[in-house]
């Protein structure tokens, strides 16, 4: 399939993949070493049909989508190198492997004061654990990640605002 371990000219086209938790991405890609231009050939994308979320082998439908992809770069893609240069080969594969393949778990919490106020580290640490206390005490959150099998591997503060802004780095910020 694809023709790998057979070097056309130069070696230099290459199969990427990208492969999400709900669909799947292939191109075939030229790098051209004299002029620097690395035109994408033939690209498409499968989605994962999900048919039914409560299936025993949750991965099956990602699996479906990476085998058409397969399907469609060995049939349309081959066709489009092709056409492009008639005696070319792939050489490589590169895959990367996009999350998220696991779930995400929203936390929230506020704090509004009567006066305006000074947002200070300690403030947004205690924000931060409250947020996550409450989170992971609730039963919803508990049964859901004990049915899916899954475990909290990472928590990082995403987002923060004061006054209805956006802030990256509110401390020291007035807020009311």
């Amino acid at each position: 399939m694809f023709g790998i371990g057979r070097h056309g000219p130069d070696g230099k086209y290459a199969i990427v993949l990208d492969i999400g938790s709900a669909s799947a991405a292939g191109a075939i890609v030229a790098s051209d070493t004299i002029t620097d231009v690395n035109p994408v050939i033939f690209s498409h994308r499968e989605w994962a049909v999900i048919k039914d979320a409560d299936a025993e082998n949750p991965t099956r439908f990602i699996e479906e989508a990476i085998l058409r992809i397969f399907l469609v770069l060995n049939s349309q893609g081959l066709t489009a190198l092709r056409s492009y240069d008639k005696h070319a080969n792939i050489s490589y594969i590169q895959v990367a492997i996009s999350a998220p393949w696991a779930h995400t778990v929203t936390q929230q919490a506020e704090y509004e004061g009567e006066e305006p106020f000074t947002i200070t580290n300690k403030l947004v640490e205690s924000l931060v654990e409250t947020a996550k206390t409450e989170t992971m005490n609730s039963d919803d959150t508990t049964a859901f990640l004990k049915k899916q099998g899954l475990e909290v591997i990472t928590d990082q503060t995403l987002h923060m605002t004061a006054n209805g802004y956006t802030i990256k780095h509110p401390e020291g910020l007035e807020a009311k």
